[in-house]
């Protein structure tokens, strides 16, 4: 429910605007009928980046006090998520160029958060992991994250929400048949889809997950597909 609902003066009608018809975004909150869908055809895209931002300053907020920023809070979450990764690894995981993870890592062992299993101080090889109270503030952010995108369906009923989940599955199978690969895979933990995490059947190189489990994951799903058609 918007605060103010009367429509402002000059938004009561349609613009139109290098061609395109469309109601403003305030007419439409405010029970406008949108007829030609121009609106929220191009916003939807914006709305669900909004939700993502909120959810990010919520990360954020909660390594605020460390001096550490919400892409600190990310590195936490995915290293929470699989610890004990090399930093190309890491990078992997998270599609992120290398030389930042390893700005990001550095950051979070001087604040006392991660540490590294180097044997020498000269080893190059060596993996990441959460020290105890990286590891509960790690968890503090996962879990007031997750608060907060459930706060999302506050005031809505029940059945708005399932009609809602409908039309965004409905959604997804029109613009990625494939979406169902993802979401029947073994990373079931929610923050894995939040970090935007999966794997691409056609471009290996596009994994996040590091190649010996994605031939494993591979051959499971290449099992199954010949057992499917051996019943036939």
């Amino acid at each position: 429910m918007v605060k103010n609902p009367v429509i402002p003066k000059g938004h009561e009608k349609p613009i139109k605007e290098d061609g395109i018809e469309y109601m403003p975004s305030g007419a439409i909150l405010r029970g406008a009928e949108d007829t030609k869908n121009a609106y929220w055809d191009s916003f939807l895209p914006i709305f669900f980046d909004r939700l993502s931002l909120i959810t990010r300053r919520v990360m954020a907020d909660c390594v605020r006090d460390y001096g550490l920023t919400g892409v600190h809070a990310t590195y936490l979450v995915a290293i929470n998520l699989r610890e004990g990764l090399t930093l190309v690894e890491l990078s992997s995981f998270l599609d992120i160029d290398a030389a930042n993870t390893n700005r990001v890592v550095k950051v979070l062992k001087e604040k006392g958060l991660a540490y590294d299993n180097r044997p020498t101080p000269k080893s190059k090889k060596f993996s990441i992991f959460l020290t105890d109270e990286g590891k509960q503030l790690a968890d503090k952010i996962m879990a007031e994250t997750q608060e907060c995108m459930n706060g999302f369906f506050k005031g809505i009923p029940k059945f708005s929400i399932d009609n809602m989940k409908y039309t965004l599955i409905k959604m997804l199978y029109n613009v990625d048949p494939g979406f169902e690969e993802y979401v029947d895979s073994k990373w079931v933990n929610p923050f894995f889809t939040y970090l935007s995490l999966g794997w691409d059947e056609e471009d290996p190189n596009a994994l996040k997950f590091g190649r010996e489990e994605y031939e494993h994951e591979r051959g499971r799903r290449l099992a199954s597909e010949f057992l499917a058609v051996a019943r036939l």
